[in-house]
């Protein structure tokens, strides 16, 4: 196993990789390589389809963004087979995100919650608050960079795939099938325009639920504080 500093550079290294993932995402060249990408995908046929869902596994640990997967697997399954693959694929990735982020950020939460009992208290309250709080959160938004924050607690590995899959399940299958009604690859970046008035009602839901998690998070923190206190 690397030492400390080892984890470390891995961690720094993993941060670069996510940062240049979204650079690319952002300029047109980067998105129409992906687009050509795609089209490769889908005339290779049952091994190009399979291939994507593997790349989703890798990529998405590596900052590119769940959505944008799920509505590929729907431009490349279809409906309803999307409808099953794209949460799964979805699961698999922050899973993965989340065992890597926990490796290699064990030792350092550790040690920079020691001595600091109110941030003790907030790594605590997530804990205690388990799969309600990840539902919530992802309600929010299945964004990759909470696979990194969720791995830095005491959340255990089957509340986070458990929450992960209820929280995400809307969001995600709502882009699978933005996916499918996608015309083409280049598409695929305004998958979600396609599904009409389904994504802003998921949106004010996605806020009502960040609301929710923070008025749950406050509580919880206020609990665990009051324990680490009475433990001196």
């Amino acid at each position: 196993m690397p030492s400390r500093r080892g984890r470390r550079l891995l961690l720094v290294a993993l941060g670069l990789l996510i940062a240049s993932a979204l650079v690319l995402l952002a300029l047109p060249a980067g998105r129409a390589a992906l687009a050509s990408s795609v089209a490769w995908f889908r005339s290779a046929g049952a091994p190009g389809r399979a291939a994507a869902v593997g790349v989703a596994l890798v990529a998405i640990p590596l900052g590119v963004p769940s959505l944008w997967f799920a509505a590929l697997i729907g431009y490349l399954y279809g409906l309803p087979v999307a409808l099953i693959l794209a949460p799964a694929a979805h699961v698999g990735g922050a899973a993965v995100a989340f065992a890597l982020a926990r490796w290699l950020l064990r030792d350092e939460v550790a040690a920079l919650v020691a001595r600091r009992p109110r941030w003790r208290a907030v790594v605590e309250a997530v804990g205690d608050e388990g799969v309600r709080l990840v539902v919530l959160l992802r309600l929010a938004g299945p964004h990759n960079l909470l696979n990194l924050v969720l791995a830095a607690s005491p959340l255990g590995a089957r509340d986070f795939a458990l929450g992960t899959f209820i929280g995400s399940l809307p969001s995600v299958c709502l882009a699978a099938a933005g996916g499918a009604l996608a015309p083409d690859a280049a598409s695929l970046w305004k998958a979600l325009q396609r599904i009409g008035w389904a994504w802003p009602v998921l949106l004010a839901l996605g806020a009502a639920a960040l609301a929710a998690a923070i008025w749950m998070t406050v509580r919880a923190t206020r609990r665990a504080l009051a324990r680490i206190e009475a433990r001196g």
